[in-house]
């Protein structure tokens, strides 16, 4: 059991002792009730109850260390016997007095039980602080105890998810340390003074009537005993509080990680960190009087309208809204309009060439929440209380509908607590989603920009639909070009002095400082041009070329960006330009930058097309995966002109030089300027074409990934996943292959081989035990179903083998796989499907809470209900005629119509459980599901399966489901 849970059950055990204790020593004296029951009866009633209470509040024992199972045993026998006692008190005669619960206690079971009882108790007691000692203090052998060590992780975790925590769990550590010294020998005390109370009952069995005096005396001494007990109680009380402080501050602590966690994604800042910083004094006309930069100053300071900077591509937009987020004058200036109130300050910046969730509403969502609740932790009972609406949050789909977290994100916004928020959203042009355009983001940013304490700075192209949007009002506009001349002329003149040719230049000829003149007067406000023009230059400066020949340079370049790219394009050496097209053709099929050690592996594929079929597995030296790096970089700046460059993966740094080196770099544009020209201009990429021929460029990129595959370090297990990753980028370009020529299904194959035995033999360090399925799921999810079917006949019983009798999938099975789609293909494979459920998969296998049937229909309402309300999703479109095959196939093969769903998505529907036939029905209509389960019952006797055609794929011939298809959109 974990170490700091454990402190939560313990402390639950110190509060049963501290009843215990302060049951015997300090209920004395009893008063009448204004209820009606005498203050005696109604007095034991409450402790009945409260000792109840406590019982509840002990765990059961499984899941808990030998110890603490035999503790919690002795503790629950002790209230099982506390209770008897205080109902037999209960019961008993009202006209009975007694002074304390001790002498009641001693006339109800005789002085030997209580003292057994004070002893039991005083031994538990003992036992549970020693507990809690060896639990907590550090011990020599170890350096650090277990509770320091899970505090660390604690630690750790707050850190890599920079989550601003009020508690010191060091400091909760610490006063625990403390209560344990001060309270190590109380038990035994306690008991040895609770047992040497003044008996009265002994007493006043004698049949001597006691004095006034004497009956005082005895007071006095029961007063000055039990105040000794008091003290002692103190010291224990406060173990008991320490314990559950830092028991109870863990587990909010981990609940917030856990929440944060599901929030977080990988590379959610990878966009804001590959921005580079503005050059020095760059933009700082934002703060002072004589431009319209204070228009931006005072909108920081006092507004809350939505401010807009917009300009053309390249004008340097994501850069100056990099400055904007992290420029300390833009802090002061939020501060003042934030007055007396926290302030949370958010970014998120969106990337048409990066993953799904930084293009779209759920990566924005989940980006601006997790930057919310990591900088305010006081708004996460509000967002806990929140997320227990959405059922199942813990599941893989609860934060990925935009409606789920917009629920979150309002009830955020609406929390009475003093907190101002400022949003900077960058790169709205670059939002992409499939059947969404610009137009729904702008919804969603208008529900962000939905209180007075809230204010958003967007930054896009002056495209319409942002300008009708937020360009009504010039004063909270920006048009960055039209400001920027003085940042550019800055720029170019520290770069042209920072040259160690150009003062030995200026000094024989002064006409080389006014190249800086006409630099700027080119630029037309757009920072890539002169980025990329000052590089050429400098070159000529390190050649000493004259005046003359370095305004040639500059009116070589075109003012155009897109004419420029081109001019870059054409001027790369002939001999170069076959492996130029390949690096470009690789680059632009990619939906995100690419490992740069594949890239390193093309050239020897070029050089021996089955290099990788032949290449043995073994780990690359250190020192050649820094030679092919450097030659990569080498190469790129030959191939491309700079218009693909080498960057490091800052967002996951490795933890030796070798996983840094293979693992940690890869191959992206120099701007998303140069991504958009690739793709839009026809005539560059018929050049490509044309220099590639009959090459299948994704095939080739397959064959480099599987070289990667065989050399990647991973003697340390420090970095599994990144191998994983290559697997993924693997069937990615699989899929891609198969769909540019479909008869590459030969060639691909031993590929995929390869790299499964690839995969086999480093399962020790990939934990490969763990994801059996991964290759055939993978398969099945791009719908390379000629492979499934060849796994499945060499290993016919891999399914089956891996169904145990409880039916809960102890690895996720390749059904799962199969039907829930992925970032390589978007309709989900009704062959490859078949062709598991004929081989014996099971849809009723439980995984993630669930089972792949329910998580199948989860997902296909939330494609639905996506649509319906207006949402974009980003994995499939809902495609009415595929999902009813799909459904047909799965019930043919004992999916559960009775099977229930915590829906991930909440719409309006009051029920929130459903079962799958009353799902089905809404999701199409109760008469479609009826016609479908009529021809599922009419042919289930008569077969087994279903083995589908190509031909059967698009178009079912059976006559029921021809007339089921009519009604389907009806």
């Amino acid at each position: 059991m974990d170490p700091l849970s454990g402190l939560g059950v313990a402390s639950n055990i110190l509060a049963v002792i501290d009843f215990g204790w302060t049951l015997l020593t300090e209920a004395r004296s009893i008063h009448k009730s204004s209820s009606g029951l005498s203050g005696e009866a109604e007095f034991v009633d409450h402790l009945v109850r409260d000792v109840a209470i406590l019982d509840a509040k002990l765990p059961s024992l499984v899941d808990v260390s030998g110890e603490l199972q035999r503790l919690l045993g002795e503790s629950k026998k002790i209230t099982d016997l506390l209770q008897k006692a205080l109902e037999a008190l209960k019961a008993r005669d009202n006209r009975s007095k007694w002074n304390s619960v001790l002498s009641a206690l001693k006339q109800s079971w005789g002085r030997d039980e209580v003292k057994d009882l004070t002893g039991r108790l005083s031994s538990l007691q003992v036992q549970v602080t020693g507990h809690i000692q060896r639990a907590t203090h550090h011990e020599v052998t170890r350096g650090m105890t277990r509770i320091s060590q899970a505090i660390a992780q604690i630690e750790s975790t707050n850190a890599r998810l920079e989550i601003k925590r009020r508690d010191d769990l060091r400091k909760l550590q610490e006063n625990l340390i403390r209560a344990i010294e001060e309270s190590k020998t109380s038990g035994r005390d306690i008991e040895t003074k609770v047992n040497n109370l003044p008996d009265e009952t002994k007493r006043s069995k004698k049949g001597k009537e006691r004095t006034q005096e004497e009956i005082q005396r005895e007071n006095q001494e029961f007063e000055v005993k039990r105040n000794r007990i008091t003290t002692k109680l103190a010291s224990f009380r406060e173990l008991e509080v320490a314990t559950r402080a830092i028991s109870e501050s863990v587990e909010a602590a981990r609940a917030d990680q856990l929440i944060l966690d599901r929030l977080r994604f990988d590379n959610i800042q990878a966009r804001h960190r590959k921005i580079e910083k503005a050059h020095a004094k760059t933009f700082q006309w934002v703060f002072e009087e004589q431009t319209r930069g204070p228009r931006l100053r005072e909108w920081l300071e006092t507004r809350n309208d939505v401010f807009w900077v917009y300009g053309k591509p390249g004008s340097g937009k994501s850069t100056f809204m990099k400055f904007l987020c992290g420029s300390r004058d833009t802090s002061s200036c939020l501060r003042r309009w934030a007055g007396e109130k926290l302030l949370v300050v958010a970014k998120f910046f969106f990337w048409n060439a990066g993953t799904t969730l930084q293009k779209s509403q759920e990566g924005l969502l989940r980006s601006l929440l997790f930057e919310i609740l990591r900088q305010c932790p006081e708004l996460m009972p509000a967002v806990k209380s929140a997320i227990s609406e959405i059922p199942d949050w813990t599941g893989p789909d609860a934060f990925r509908y935009a409606p789920n977290l917009l629920l979150l994100y309002q009830t955020i916004a609406t929390q009475d607590i003093p907190i101002k928020f400022c949003f900077f959203i960058d790169g709205l042009d670059e939002y992409e989603e499939e059947r969404r355009g610009h137009s729904d983001l702008i919804k969603v940013l208008r529900q962000l920009d939905s209180s007075p304490d809230i204010k958003l700075c967007v930054s896009s192209r002056p495209w319409t639909v942002f300008a009708d949007e937020f360009g009504s009002n010039a004063d909270w506009t920006i048009k960055l070009e039209d400001l920027t001349r003085d940042d550019i002329q800055r720029y170019v003149s520290d770069k042209f002095n920072e040259h160690p040719q150009f003062q030995t230049l200026t000094q024989m000829n002064s006409e080389y400082s006014q190249v800086v003149d006409a630099v700027v007067n080119r630029a037309q406000g757009v920072f890539l041009w002169v980025y990329l023009v000052v590089r050429t230059l400098l070159e000529g400066l390190t050649y000493h070329d004259s005046v003359s020949t370095l305004y040639q340079r500059l009116h070589e370049f075109p003012p155009d960006l897109e004419l420029f790219f081109q001019h870059l394009i054409d001027s790369i050496s002939p001999i170069y330009r076959k492996m130029m097209a390949r690096y470009f053709r690789i680059a632009t099929i990619a939906d995100i930058p690419m490992s740069a050690i594949m890239y390193s592996f093309l050239d020897d594929i070029d050089d021996n097309s089955d290099f990788a079929l032949s290449l043995e597995q073994s780990e690359l030296d250190p020192a050649k995966i820094r030679l092919r790096k450097d030659q990569l970089r080498r190469r790129l700046d030959a191939r491309s002109r700079g218009l693909l460059e080498l960057v490091q993966d800052r967002t996951d740094r490795g933890t030796d030089d070798k996983t840094v080196h293979f693992f940690g770099y890869r191959v992206d544009f120099l701007h998303r300027t140069v991504r958009d020209f690739l793709h839009q201009s026809a005539d560059v990429s018929s050049s490509l074409q044309d220099r590639l021929g009959s090459e299948n460029i994704p095939l080739t990129a397959c064959h480099a990934i599987l070289s990667a595959l065989k050399t990647a370090p991973l003697y340390d297990r420090s970095h599994p996943r990144h191998y994983l990753f290559l697997i993924e980028d693997l069937f990615f370009f699989a899929a891609a292959a198969l769909a540019e020529r479909p008869d590459s299904n030969k060639t691909l194959e031993p590929v995929l081989d390869a790299a499964e035995s690839s995969y086999r033999l480093n399962a020790d360090c990939l934990g490969a035990d763990s994801k059996p399925f991964l290759f055939i799921g993978l398969a099945a999810q791009i719908d390379y179903s000629a492979y499934v079917h060849k796994m499945l006949r060499a290993s016919p019983n891999m399914l089956q083998e891996s169904q145990n009798n409880n039916k809960v999938a102890p690895v996720r099975p390749a059904i799962d796989f199969a039907l829930q789609s992925a970032r390589y293909t978007r309709p989900i494979s009704t062959r490859s499907v078949t062709y598991l459920l004929e081989a014996g998969a099971d849809p009723n296998m439980f995984i993630d809470g669930g089972t792949v049937w329910t998580g199948f229909l989860d997902s296909l309402y939330g494609n639905w209900t996506a649509g319906k309300y207006g949402f974009s999703n980003d994995d499939e479109m809902f495609d009415k005629d595929r999902a009813c095959e799909l459904i047909r196939l799965l019930l043919l093969h004992g999916a559960d119509t009775d099977a229930e769903i915590q829906l991930s998505y909440r719409s309006e529907r009051s029920k929130l459980s459903v079962n799958a036939k009353e799902l089905i029905g809404e999701i199409f209509t109760p008469d479609v599901a009826s016609e479908l389960y009529q021809g599922i019952h009419s042919r289930s006797d008569q077969m087994t399966g279903v083995r589908l055609t190509s031909k059967d794929e698009q178009k079912p011939r059976k006559k029921w489901y021809k007339l089921f298809s009519r009604r389907i959109h009806k």
